[in-house]
């Protein structure tokens, strides 16, 4: 007997006033397992507010329809979609299965790996039956859902409330730089295209007096303006400095990670603008 088996044993007699032989078998088959277990990377658990991931009953989509077919498989990259970052490697999820055509199960599973004999959600047909559930993501962070039923088709729901993660920014981990970005001065609306896996983006934003036209290259670090957590299209209006060029960067962010700055590489920002007519 190994000195952690005899602490549960006598810890048990000390709380309950001994235990069943039963009882003590099965303490002692756990603790011996775990004392061989070969250990895990450690990951931290980041819980989002709950969040509708998937939802195949809307219309087609990478994370909506159509509905799943019998006997197939479909994969859905969810990064940069309800707060999940890229550094995330599980997702905690409650999975619904609403009417199957026909009895069978779902096995969810990293993309890019075997599927496992064990299922995630077993149903009849016409049931609407659901299940929580921890599910690993691929190298892509995907997740692939794997339909097993003798024909016809299910629709799927995929609610998120947590993620896990190692800590660090890694170059999988942080999203690349915006590649473009335009002003329209009409309706002051700064706009510029999606990164792929980006929760969120930071705008720094610098003002120098005088005309955009004659002041030259700039630079935009980290330490001017922030307006951070936003999205495109982006309202610029409130800045008020008339007579003013301001200078823009854009930064991608995927939860603790963020993308780097046109300064970052030395390279001046990549937008300047003047707000005409503007008010003191």
């Amino acid at each position: 007997m190994i000195e952690g088996d005899r602490w549960f044993q006598d810890g048990l007699r000390l709380r309950g006033g001994g235990s069943s032989p039963s009882l003590r078998v099965i303490l002692l088959l756990v603790v011996g397992a775990a004392a061989h277990a070969v250990p895990a990377a450690a990951s931290d658990f980041y819980t989002v507010t709950p969040c509708r991931l998937v939802d195949t009953r809307l219309a087609d989509g990478p994370l909506a329809g159509p509905a799943l077919g019998a006997n197939a498989s479909r994969t859905f990259v969810v990064p940069g979609h309800c707060g999940i970052p890229l550094a995330a490697t599980a997702l905690s999820v409650n999975v619904v299965v609403v009417a199957p055509s026909a009895a069978g199960h779902l096995t969810i599973h990293a993309s890019g790996t075997p599927s496992p004999v064990t299922s995630t959600l077993n149903y009849a047909e016409g049931q609407t039956r659901a299940n929580n559930a921890v599910a690993a993501l691929g190298a892509d962070g995907g997740l692939t859902v794997d339909v097993s039923q003798t024909a016809g088709t299910t629709q799927l729901v995929l609610d998120v409330n947590g993620y896990f993660a190692t800590a660090g920014c890694s170059a999988e981990q942080t999203p690349a730089r915006p590649a473009e970005m335009a002003i329209n001065l009409g309706d002051r609306m700064l706009t510029w295209s999606p990164v792929a896996g980006a929760t969120s983006y930071n705008v720094y934003i610098r003002a120098v007096v005088g005309s955009c036209g004659l002041l030259g290259p700039q630079s935009v670090t980290r330490s001017d303006q922030l307006l951070s957590n936003v999205s495109s299209p982006l309202d610029v209006s409130p800045p008020t400095l008339c007579g003013s060029c301001f200078f823009v960067d854009l930064a991608a962010v995927s939860g603790e990670c963020e993308s780097r700055l046109y300064s970052d590489d030395g390279l001046p920002a990549p937008l300047g603008f003047s707000l005409s007519p503007c008010t003191p």
